[in-house]
């Protein structure tokens, strides 16, 4: 992962509005996910991000380098990334 792209992970570790971004979006962005759970973890991180009012473009562009990372294509990334961006922020717990 590269230094600028570290350094945005580590600060999605912060509160970000009403939410706290968990442990798992966070070792997904700094980790991977293995063949057979990247699309899922792809998902469920950008959700996360997007439920903590980080703007699609951001998430795109820290999740997508992730996804190539984990042998996901673009196309495939943007979809899945597009997707979740289609449906409605959740409240915060």
């Amino acid at each position: 992962m590269a230094q600028a792209e570290r350094r945005i992970v580590e600060s999605l570790g912060r509160v970000k509005g009403d939410f706290l971004i968990p442990t798992r979006t966070l070792e997904y962005l700094r980790n991977g996910a293995s063949e057979g759970t990247r699309n899922d973890e792809l998902l469920a991180a950008a959700i996360q991000l997007r439920d903590a009012q980080i703007p699609e473009a951001e998430v795109y562009q820290l999740c997508s380098a992730r996804a190539s990372m984990d042998g996901l294509s673009e196309t495939e990334a943007r979809a899945t990334i597009r997707s979740c961006y289609s449906r409605p922020r959740r409240d915060p717990i």
